[in-house]
């Protein structure tokens, strides 16, 4: 789309939404991803926050913070159309004076969030195992393009990043999709392909869900364990994802 044409939008939110929709952003969970990658955030309580506040922000409910602003144009690639980029912060300068004291509402939003996802979390992992417990089988349909055909009781692999584990615990810490339109790899498919580091090893994780941004969705995935031996720090890379891994002595 032209210059000429993204001038047309004459609300903050509303470009917003028309530069997500145009690289493909229809849902929110890889932008929101992307987000939390760029903040070090790895949990789902973050992912689910950074969803929420991505809601707002499209719809015109709440206004961003101007780092978050930053972040966002970086995201969306801007910067690379200097007119684009010039109409962005008028627009967003003006939403600002629309609102008077800003952002605040925003903020307290952020601080709210991750404290309902992690509610929400804990009772599907009570679920979860309420379902193990009475012998209740899971059955996994075909994996869709779509959130919702992704089971909401597997466990869910955290964002790549920092990973703190204790010596001798063992850790979610990965997962493999396998191609985007199938079924997740089973183990030994791709065993062979992980690195290796003296901190300890890696396992087999089950299935799992996790966001993956080159299928722009939450998936189904062949999850990845590690169980630390050795106190210490190492980075390593699974399949293209960067992992720092912090084998930390337990209390």
């Amino acid at each position: 789309m032209k210059t000429t044409e993204w001038n047309r939008y004459d609300r903050w939110h509303l470009l917003f939404d028309a530069l997500c929709r145009a690289q493909g952003h229809q849902q929110n969970a890889v932008l929101a991803s992307e987000l939390c990658a760029r903040f070090s955030r790895n949990s789902r309580a973050d992912f689910d926050a950074a969803k929420k506040q991505l809601r707002n922000w499209r719809s015109g409910q709440r206004l961003p913070l101007k780092r978050n602003v930053a972040v966002l144009g970086q995201l969306l690639a801007i910067d690379t159309d200097p007119d684009l980029e010039r109409h962005w912060q008028a627009l967003y300068r003006q939403a600002q004076q629309r609102r008077g004291a800003g952002s605040s509402s925003d903020a307290r939003e952020a601080a709210a969030a991750p404290r309902r996802a992690e509610s929400t979390l804990s009772r599907r992992v009570m679920l979860a195992g309420a379902m193990l417990l009475g012998g209740v089988g899971l059955a996994l349909s075909p994996v869709s393009s779509e959130l919702r055909a992704v089971p909401s009781e597997l466990p869910i692999v955290n964002f790549e990043g920092s990973v703190r584990v204790p010596l001798g615990a063992t850790v979610l810490i990965h997962g493999h999709p396998g191609k985007c339109d199938g079924q997740p790899p089973e183990w030994d498919e791709f065993a062979g392909e992980i690195p290796t580091t003296q901190l300890g090893a890696f396992s087999d994780g089950g299935l799992a869900r996790k966001v993956v941004r080159r299928c722009t969705s939450e998936r189904v995935v062949r999850g990845i364990r590690f169980t630390g031996t050795n106190v210490g720090t190492d980075g390593i890379r699974l399949f293209g994802d960067y992992i720092r891994i912090n084998v930390v002595s337990a209390l």
